[in-house]
This record gives C-alpha cells, structure tokens and sequence, in this order.
C-alpha cells in the first residue's frame, strides 16, 4: 500500500470515527493483516503525530479538524441520494473534486451488503451470488442490506476482494437507539452517526425503534422514529432478524393452506401397531424424527421414522415457495423462527406421541459388524408410544431410572457401540465438545452459561440418524435419483499445516501422516492430551472446510463417508424435503410396490427405473447453504452479543484463561468455564511480541518473564473492557504473570 493512499486511509477512517478515538490495534483492524502493514501503519501514524495532523489522548489516535486551514473531508456531497465515487473519470475525480476511490467501472458489479461491520463488509454479488470482501478503508459507510456496486480488485477460486465504488440503494431497515446526552446511541455498530429528524421529542435514556430512511449521505444515517420501546423483548433476536431480513410471519395464503389434508399419493404401511418412541431435547416441539428397534440373532432392526413433510408441503405449492425462501429454521434459547408454519411444525408434521401421523421410514437389518445388510424406505403411518428427553433416556441407561421400555433402549445402546465402533475403524472425526448453554430470563438477559457435556443419550440418535442418512443418499447415488447431497471437502491445504504446526508446537506427537484423510485428524485428536483438547478439537474444526448441498458429490469428509445426504430433519431442513420428494416420485414413477428394498437393491431392474428429474438442482443447493449459513451466522452473532453484554459489568475481574487463536497483533484466550472469548493485545504484555505462522506460536524478542506462547498455554488476565456495541472482549495481562 502506497504511504499517500494509507495517510488517506487513516485520514478517512478517523474522521467517520469522530470523537471517540481509535487505538493502534483498532486501527490496524481496518486493513489486512500482516506484519508488514502494520509497520507501516505505526510509521505513518508515528509521522502524522508529529507533524501536528493527528493527536493521541489516552492511547486513542484523533484526527485534527483542520489542517492548513481546510476541513479534512473525504466524503461525497451528503445531498446525493445515490452516492458515486467514480462519476469524473477522465480526471480520475468524483462530481465534488475530490480523488475517486476508482479510476474504471469495467469490473465492476452489483450486490447486496449481507455483513458490516468495522472489520469490513461481505457483500453477495447479485448475478453469481458469490461472496465478496470489502475492507473498511475503500469506502466504510455501506451497512447491511444497500444495493452497491463494487468493483473487483482481487479474485481467486475462493474469495474476491472489491471496493465500494457506489451505494445504489438503501433498504428501510429497523433498529433500537436511546437519546444519551442529546447524542443517538445504537445497541448495534454502525459505520456512521445516525441523524433522527425529530430528535427534540425523544426522551433521554429511553428505547425507540427507528427506521432508516433511503437517503443516503455519507455523513450520516437518516432516521426516523417509529416508536417508544414499553414492553419486554429480547432486543438482539429482534435486531438481529431485521439486520439479517428475516421474515418472521407467514403469509396468509400459507397460513390457509397449513390447514388443508391433501390426498395421498401414494400408499402408506401400517406401522402403528410396533413399540415406536422420540428422543428429542427438554424444550423440543418440532419432532423429526422417531424410532423403532428389535433383536433379530446378533443383528438389529431399527426403523427411523421420519416426519413426512412433503405429504402437506407439495412442490410449488404458497407453502413450498415460502419454505425454499427461509430454507431452513433458526434456533434462539427461547425462541424459534420456523421454516414452516407452526400448524405444521409443531403439530400436524411433528411426530408427537399417541397420535396418527405421516412418516417416511427407512428400516435396515443392521449387522453385529454395523454392516447395512438391507434396507428399505416407504411411506408409512406410526403412532409413538412415548415422548423421551435425553436426559431421562441417560437416567435409563444408567438405571437411575424405571421404565417399561428400558429394554429397547438398552437394545439402541448395543447398536450405538456397534456403529461407534465403525465409525472409529472409518476414521470419523468426533468433536465431542461442551457447548455453552445461555440461559436467558423474560427480559432478554443473560443471566448464567453452564457448559454442557454431550450425553451417551444424544450419540445414540446422531448415529441411527447418520447411518439412515447414509442408507438413503447410497441409494440415491446407485438408482441414479438426482437429490442434493451434504458434500464435506477435503480440508485445504494451507489450513491443514496450519493446524498441523499448532499441533507439533503443543508437543502433540504427529509422525508421518496423510492430511487428505479423516482418520488422521482422529489420530490427531486421539494423542492430544486430555487438558488441550477443549483447544485443539475447535482448532481441528475450524480448519475444515464448510459442507455444503450439492448433487455432484456424495462424499463427507468429517464423517469419513462415501455417500451422505440429510434426509431425517425435513421439517427444519429444506433439502431433507427434496430428497424426501424425489424418492416419493422414483417409486410412483417407477410403480414400485412396498416396501422396496433399497441397500442390496436388485440392480438387473436399474434399467427400468424412471428417473425425476429436478431442475436447478445445484443452484437450489448453493442458495440453501446460503440460508444454512446465515442462520449459523444469526445464531453466533447473538450468542457473542450476550456474552459481551454478561461480561460488561465485571471490568476488574481476573480470570484464568487458555490461548485458543493469534492474530498478527495479539492472542485470543477463552475463560474455559464460560465458553467466552476475548483479545489480549501483545502490547498489553511486556515485551517485543511478533507472531510466527508457520509454528503458531507468538515469541517475546526482548526484556520481560514471559518468552513465547502458544496454543493451550495457561494466562491470568484481568477483564480490561467490553464494547457491547461491537461484542468486543479485551484482557490485560494480570500483574501476577
């Protein structure tokens, strides 16, 4: 980066910042990480400082308003609704006379803001849907939802890297916002200030819900208010499902149409006269999945029954076209945003106990050896004799418990370490993690995290599920049915030394190893010791590659599987109901009779077979790992907003931590008791820090006790700050080290 764009860069950044300031390290996030930058950054601030353009208060760096008695302004006119930085190209000037941020538009493109924030914005191009980055310094005023147009600097197989050369449109979206000493304070970030235009009647420290106007300036955000906030909410779920625009009540056309009991098109089996159970958690309403099971000699029988969704929800259908939009249901401590109606989800479709309903089963004879030895899928009716938690069925197991149905479910342990036991020989990854669970009180606070432990109860349907998961996709793949498979790459090659340099730097005992197969990084896992594993299987996890839906590749990775596909959520998964679809129509096309044999299936009839088709399956594919991946993100994002605001009011305290990530100015640690992360800056720890990539490790190059660290070191540190604007956690070393 040349030294006159990185002066106007930081000109640019410190002056949308205003008063508050940013540090060394804040600043350093606007652009891309690196050792080298950062040296520059510090020479040019060091070199701006004292020249008098820049002043630092409290070790925060401010812009100096005037410099040789002109305003320091990088921003376009705030009367132009649609603001253009590339309007003057002859001159390489925008309409004001300033220097534009882009000389060409030959490559440029449209798209939609799907992220902002100040480390930059992701943007999703709107012909290809491919993602795009945006660093802050091009242009930091876009926010979630405005129609851009961005040109292309960098692109590669994975990722492009373009700058915001235009803001075309601004979508109305809401927000909550108090009036604090005659200022607009957001709950959330935003790149600018927001401007309400009637900001003489808003009471002080009282919450409102604004709405953003199409008014675009690149000085501010134009805003009105629509109402004082009276009643109890839960702000962040309500913030975050409009950031993201998600839609949380169903027309009233689907409404309508959730109550109709369309005709059969095919015919079911009777199953509801067998022992039939669900396994679900405490809070669970929307029952998928049920099961049944039975010795037969050294074998088992298990039939996994599955809600049958696409008998209510038929392609094209007010119904169908609404759940393809959501994709799929978005999970909250105390709330859920369904991708059906709840007269679907929660009754008619949800397999609850001692009620006729509709289900799709796959049953297999499953071998002492977890061998498929065959199977069958049809349509059926079941009616479950009981509704289990996994907390009771772990009570059972450990007889700590009665129940009348104790033996089957002693029969569901026998088979889960007959299928454990395959998936150890396959080389199956197994991230067998605590999760942080948030518990949250009427007023939408955080009031505890208590860590819970994955339960035998909980492995036992995650096995049946994947082993009927992988049953069903085999005889998609062989019958040639064109489904949407749950493809898991090969983890890439630079992340998989990454993780293997971590790993060699902690001691882990390594030898010669193959890092395109699954049973390497269970091996890995395996020889990590039992303190370092609540660092290094996250670690191992987010060196994977995402899965994704796809008809062209069958594999998973992760689960060491040659063919896998999701056939067992459909009531919260839209590619669960295609596949569900596709092989209601192989058998009604194919006049199949019932129950068909589908795992040893007679291939001297595959001629016959009538193949469905399915148009755009690919591109049905991406957009629902779209939606997968933005319910992911909504769900992060909230559970990081909670801890920050937990966190805020214990400033001062000190707290043992574990380092579980570096970035090229600092460490990142974990409070292993509360599953919350914050950053330690090195300039925060005595010494001369540098961060080395190829070792993972971070090493002191001068004075001070503490030499070098790496991941799973142990470090006392003390709560410095939380900004609950930005979810931002900050340490500083305790003195004790």
């Amino acid at each position: 980066m040349k030294k006159e764009n990185l002066e106007k860069s930081l000109y640019k950044i410190l002056n949308f910042r205003g008063k508050e300031g940013l540090s060394k390290k804040q600043l350093a996030e606007y652009f891309p990480p690196g050792k080298k930058v950062f040296g520059k950054i510090t020479q040019t601030i060091s070199k701006l400082v004292g020249q008098g353009k820049i002043r630092i208060t409290d070790g925060k760096y401010h812009l100096i308003p005037r410099i040789e008695g002109k305003s320091v302004d990088f921003s376009p006119s705030s009367k132009d609704k649609n603001i253009d930085m590339d309007k003057d190209k002859d001159k390489g000037r925008d309409r004001n006379g300033r220097r534009s941020f882009s000389s060409s538009r030959n490559s440029s493109v449209e798209g939609v803001v799907k992220k902002a924030d100040d480390s930059g914005c992701l943007i999703l191009d709107s012909k290809t849907n491919d993602s795009i980055k945006v660093y802050p310094e091009t242009f930091p005023t876009a926010i979630v939802g405005d129609l851009v147009e961005v040109k292309i600097l960098r692109k590669s197989k994975f990722n492009s890297v373009g700058k915001i050369i235009a803001i075309k449109k601004r979508e109305t979206s809401r927000f909550f916002f108090k009036k604090v000493k005659g200022e607009i304070i957001a709950r959330q970030y935003f790149p600018l200030k927001i401007a309400i235009n009637d900001m003489q009647s808003l009471k002080e420290d009282k919450w409102y819900l604004g709405e953003f106007l199409n008014n675009i300036s690149a000085r501010s955000l134009k805003a009105r208010t629509i109402e004082e906030v009276t009643q109890k909410m839960d702000f962040d779920i309500v913030e975050l499902l409009e950031k993201y625009k998600i839609r949380t009540s169903f027309p009233e056309e689907v409404l309508r149409d959730s109550k109709l009991e369309p005709k059969e098109i095919l015919a079911r089996i009777d199953k509801t006269q067998i022992t039939t159970f669900t396994i679900d958690g405490e809070d669970a309403k929307d029952f998928d999945d049920a099961i049944s099971i039975s010795k037969e000699g050294k074998s088992f029988r298990l039939l996994v029954h599955i809600a049958d969704v696409s008998h209510y929800v038929r392609t094209g259908s007010s119904i169908d076209k609404e759940a393809l939009k959501r994709g799929t249901s978005i999970y909250f401590p105390k709330r859920v945003v369904p991708m059906l109606p709840e007269n679907l989800s929660n009754e008619l479709c949800s397999l609850k106990p001692n009620v006729n309903r509709n289900a799709f089963t796959c049953e297999m004879l499953i071998s002492h050896n977890a061998i498929v030895e065959k199977a069958w899928i049809y349509p059926s009716k079941i009616n479950s004799n009981r509704r289990f938690t996994y907390n009771e069925v772990q009570a059972i197991l450990d007889e700590e418990l009665q129940d009348p149905l104790h033996q089957e479910l002693q029969t569901c342990f026998e088979l889960f370490k007959v299928l454990e036991k395959r998936k150890i020989k396959l080389g199956a990854i197994d991230f067998d993690l605590p999760e942080a669970q948030l518990h949250i009180d009427d007023d939408g606070e955080l009031v505890d995290i208590s860590l819970i432990e994955r339960k035998t109860s909980h492995k036992i349907i995650e096995e049946m599920m994947i082993i009927t998961n992988e049953t069903v996709a085999k005889f998609c793949m062989k019958a040639k049915i064109p489904v949407l498979y749950r493809h898991h790459p090969v983890p890439s090659e630079d992340k998989a030394n990454n993780l293997l340099s971590a790993f060699k730097a902690a001691g882990v005992e390594v030898g010669e190893i193959d890092l395109k197969e699954p049973k390497t990084y269970q091996t890995l896992l395996k020889n990590t010791p039992d303190e370092l594993k609540p660092m290094f299987q996250p670690m191992a996890l987010r060196s994977m590659q995402q899965a994704y839906y796809t008809n062209d590749d069958s594999s998973h990775f992760g689960l060491a599987r040659d063919y896998y596909c999701h056939f067992t959520s459909p009531i919260r998964r839209y590619p669960d109901l295609i596949v569900h679809r596709q092989l209601k129509q192989f058998f009604l096309l194919s006049q199949l009779e019932f129950p068909m044999q589908v795992a040893r299936f007679p291939k001297t009839k595959a001629k016959d077979f009538i193949i469905p088709e399915l148009k755009n399956i690919n591109a049905t594919g991406k957009n629902n790992s779209q939606s997968e991946r933005k319910a992911i993100e909504i769900e992060r994002e909230y559970i990081k907003r909670k801890k920050a605001q937990f966190m805020s009011d214990k400033l001062g305290t000190t707290y043992d931590t574990i380092v579980n990530g570096f970035h090229s100015n600092g460490v990142f640690l974990e409070i292993p008791r509360l599953k919350v992360e914050g950053y330690l800056a090195f300039q925060e720890i005595p010494g001369s820090w540098t961060y080395d990539q190829s070792t993972q490790t971070a090493h002191n190059r001068s004075h001070g006790d503490l030499k070098s660290l790496k991941f799973g070191d142990e470090l006392k540190v003390i709560l410095d700050k939380v900004d609950t604007v930005r979810n931002t956690i900050d340490f500083k070393l305790a003195s004790e080290v």
